[in-house]
């Protein structure tokens, strides 16, 4: 199964950030004041310049759609598509500017990876911790898009090579573009463009902040590709629900997300981690709100154990084969 279409992603944590998670049924959407990567934030600029050279509206666009439009009027029809194509650039530059300013981007970090050595280490209380097996279709914020939203959430996937970044932007003003063709006549007049109504403007930003205003967020450097990072992303206007914690003696909100309990379907077990679970208390925390992880693996014999290995009986739960030297 590809990366894109895996439905479990990992959170690693430490043993008490597992207890606290699992117990309050919330994950911490933390604010980027604390990153790892100095180019947070600005990586989509190139990106989206680059796209934007490529992707003009031509007449010949509207003459695929609508074949009986073609007649001596191509000059002036051109002419005004120009116009509609440098006012979505402008109006796509204005949005990101104004969401970058206004709005307080936080995440929460998940990878794709189940069990790999450099998250156990950066992440998983140096091997000590779990990795937490998320449904990321039951993780995903369900909610209805508008403009005045206080908070707008979603599970996005990180990209981190270039040309996929420049493919991105492209996909997007292309398919914006073709939205805008299906209501060429209602923009266009014989002569000239029609100025573009209010509504349409909303629309506009609306269309812009729904796929566009995640790209300084999801945008990454290369030399962090191994991670395969999956963020679960709030763009916060209003901070009535953060909360405050410190953090390398900073003070950061964030905000609790909140998630059902069969959303967690697996945990990995660090491989330096001394947690029990075969202990009568461990079993018993999972068994009042997580106990389809206590699900044992069918056909288990003496034979089946894996020989010289820590091994768990339950299908869900498993250790790290990952090795420290």
């Amino acid at each position: 199964m590809s990366k894109e279409n895996s439905e479990i992603i990992y959170h690693y944590t430490s043993v008490e950030g597992f207890l606290n998670i699992l117990r309050s049924k919330t994950l911490w959407v933390s604010s980027l004041t604390e990153m790892n990567d100095s180019h947070e934030g600005v990586l989509h600029l190139p990106a989206l310049k680059e796209a934007q050279q490529y992707i003009p509206l031509k007449v010949s666009d509207i003459y695929e759609k609508y074949p009986e439009s073609i007649n001596e009027c191509s000059i002036e029809i051109q002419e005004g598509l120009d116009d509609i194509h440098k006012h979505i650039i402008s109006q796509i530059n204005l949005v990101l500017a104004l969401s970058s300013s206004h709005v307080s981007p936080h995440i929460c970090c998940f990878s794709h990876c189940k069990d790999k050595l450099s998250q156990w280490r950066g992440y998983g209380d140096d091997g000590k911790g779990i990795a937490i097996g998320f449904n990321r279709n039951k993780l995903q914020p369900k909610q209805d898009f508008h403009l005045g939203q206080d908070v707008r959430k979603s599970v996005e996937e990180v990209i981190y090579k270039y040309d996929e970044q420049v493919l991105r932007c492209k996909d997007f003003i292309k398919d914006f573009q073709n939205k805008v063709l299906d209501n060429t006549y209602n923009l266009l007049s014989i002569n000239n463009s029609i100025p573009l109504k209010k509504e349409q403007n909303n629309q506009i930003s609306k269309y812009v902040l729904e796929n566009l205003s995640n790209l300084p967020l999801i945008f990454k450097n290369e030399s962090f590709i191994e991670e395969e990072e999956v963020r679960l992303i709030y763009q916060a206007k209003n901070f009535d629900s953060a909360k405050y914690r410190c953090v390398n003696g900073n003070i950061i909100s964030y905000f609790e997300h909140s998630f059902s309990p069969d959303a967690v379907e697996e945990l990995i077990i660090g491989p330096k981690c001394r947690l029990k679970i075969d202990s009568k208390d461990f079993k018993n925390f999972l068994s009042k709100e997580y106990d389809h992880l206590l699900e044992e693996v069918r056909d288990l014999t003496e034979e089946s154990r894996p020989i010289n290995t820590k091994f768990s009986k339950f299908e869900h739960i498993s250790f790290s084969k990952s090795t420290y030297r």
